[in-house]
């Protein structure tokens, strides 16, 4: 069983936000083609491929927020560091901002 619930509207908004086919999230996550196509047409699919599919789009930036009983999301951004540390290329998250009135789907 998911550890952590999404809406499949979240799903098909992380994947497009982030550019990616339903068949390179599947690619990326380890389910089927269809079995992204199943969650995001609001079908069932098990707990164990959306948790799957949660942790591809969290590993990619997307952040599920929810507050207010209101569900949404948001990209993370990477912003490389300065000074010695840009050198190497490291880098780090900026966590997403919850804009004022900000997008999202109550449900």
């Amino acid at each position: 069983m998911a550890s952590k619930i999404i809406f499949p509207w979240q799903c098909r908004a992380g994947r497009v936000a982030l550019g990616l086919s339903a068949q390179e999230l599947a690619d990326v996550s380890g389910v089927s083609h269809r079995t992204i196509g199943t969650f995001e047409r609001e079908l069932p699919v098990s707990g164990e491929s959306v948790e799957k599919i949660i942790q591809a789009l969290e590993r990619a930036g997307v952040a599920f927020i929810e507050t207010d009983g209101r569900a949404g999301l948001c990209l993370e951004t990477r912003v490389v560091r300065t000074g010695a540390s840009e050198r190497t290329g490291a880098s780090e998250r900026t966590p997403c901002a919850k804009p004022p009135g900000g997008i999202s789907r109550r449900r």
